[in-house]
């Protein structure tokens, strides 16, 4: 399901009264924070679950990680949101059980 009417469901921070606006998105949001917006990652253009991956309307599960992009940078995991939440869970299990 895709949430048009609430550009802000899945927004982290939201700008305090009197804050300037800032560009709204996640992958706005992301991109600033980090130290250099070359950075963020997206799915790739030649990933052959590119479609369920971005098309706002599939979800990962327990035994279907195709829609999920979930990212590892060493012990850093991070994902797009509810629809990842499988495959965010075993990655930072796996991440959890090497530090073991």
């Amino acid at each position: 399901m895709v949430r048009f009417w609430d550009g802000d469901y899945y927004r982290t921070y939201v700008e305090a009264p009197g804050e300037p606006a800032r560009p709204r998105g996640v992958e706005a949001e992301v991109t600033a924070a980090l130290a250099s917006p070359a950075d963020y990652r997206d799915v790739p253009a030649r990933d052959p679950e590119r479609r369920r991956k971005t098309d706002g309307l599939h979800r990962d599960a327990a035994t279907d990680a195709g829609p999920a992009f979930v990212v590892r940078d060493g012990r850093s995991v991070s994902a797009r949101g509810p629809g990842d939440a499988y495959t965010f869970a075993k990655t930072l299990a796996a991440v959890i059980a090497e530090r073991g």
